[in-house]
């Protein structure tokens, strides 16, 4: 399949990549504003990502925690394409408010298109911009399963406008079904979630992302040649670990009994803090504890939840988590 333009890319987006508009639009006056502190930004944009049971759901879910720390009314929105992953009773009883989360789509099996996604997030911003307190933020839970949807949605559209014939059968014998994706719905794929997270992004109130991993070690496409990603195109990967502000990878602990997150990069696993306040392992980073560090509300000298971490803590399991990252990253070194 021939590669696909910009204009066919930004046709299958209902108007443009940026803001709606023409590609080749005049350019709006130019100004310029100073980054003092009334401009300065206190939101905060995250991504949670590792294997299936690591607490990325209820991670994300503590954006209704958040929100109550705010104003009676203000909610959270979690976008959940694996709407199975949102258990109320195991919610609840991790300490979720889960009275102030909101759940889109609305029920499980409701289909999830582009102008459906994007309406809800002009939603957000309109109800923001009329009440700054209406949102705390919103999740999506996960980009993983999002991108899979427009993956789908792309080669269910080109199927649909470019009929083929039959493919022939494959070397062993196998008649193909041509419902493979093509690199045309990878581009098509990639560039609607880019949009998606440009408009959420530009929303005045916090984003926490989740993916799953995938282990990416025969392609090494993926910056800083790391064995494990968020399972996303590689493409997406290196824009979306760009623009974010926290990337934590999310483990359990040796016993399986607490999730930690690994908020720096590590030679097997993409991370990043932009601020430079997160500790190198977090114990249970919700989006609420990770907020608290990087709105300096809370340090790791004064946290409860690390103490578990210092030399005082004996053999609890908690304290051996620096270790056996150190043992994964060795198994999966130079003895491979």
């Amino acid at each position: 399949m021939p590669k696909l333009s910009v204009e066919q890319i930004t046709a299958s987006l209902g108007g443009g990549v940026a803001g709606g508009g023409a590609l080749n639009a005049p350019a709006a006056p130019v100004t310029f504003a100073t980054l003092d502190d009334d401009l300065a930004s206190t939101k905060h944009n995250v991504m949670l990502w590792g294997a299936p049971g690591r607490g990325k759901t209820t991670s994300t879910a503590f954006l209704g925690n958040v929100a109550a720390g705010m104003a009676p009314h203000t909610r959270a929105l979690i976008i959940a394409p694996e709407r199975t992953g949102l258990k109320l009773s195991a919610l609840r009883r991790r300490g979720v408010d889960t009275s102030r989360l909101a759940v889109w789509p609305n029920r499980p099996g409701d289909p999830i298109t582009l102008r459906g996604l994007l309406a809800v997030v002009a939603k957000v911003k309109a109800d923001l911009e009329t009440d700054p307190l209406s949102w705390a933020g919103v999740g999506v839970d996960t980009m993983t399963a999002l991108y899979d949807v427009f993956l789908r949605i792309a080669g269910d559209d080109r199927r649909a406008k470019e009929p083929r014939a039959a493919r022939p059968a494959s070397p062993s014998g196998v008649s193909l079904s041509g419902t493979e994706p093509e690199t045309g719905d990878y581009q098509v794929a990639n560039t609607t979630l880019w949009k998606i997270l440009s408009d959420l992004w530009a929303l005045p109130c916090h984003t926490v992302l989740t993916a799953h991993e995938r282990d990416v070690s025969a392609s090494m496409r993926v910056p800083g040649y790391v064995k494990f990603s968020p399972a996303l195109s590689p493409g997406l990967v290196t824009s979306l670990s760009g623009g974010i502000d926290v990337l934590i990878h999310v483990r359990t602990t040796d016993d399986g009994a607490s999730f930690v997150g690994t908020t720096t990069a590590e030679p097997e696993f993409l991370g990043k803090d932009r601020y430079g306040v997160l500790p190198r392992f977090l114990v249970n980073p919700t989006a609420e504890r990770v907020f608290a560090y990087l709105d300096e509300d809370i340090t790791e000298d004064a946290d409860p939840e690390q103490m578990v971490l210092s030399e005082d803590a004996g053999e609890s399991p908690l304290r051996r988590v620096g270790l056996t990252v150190a043992e994964e990253l060795g198994r999966f070194g130079a003895g491979e």
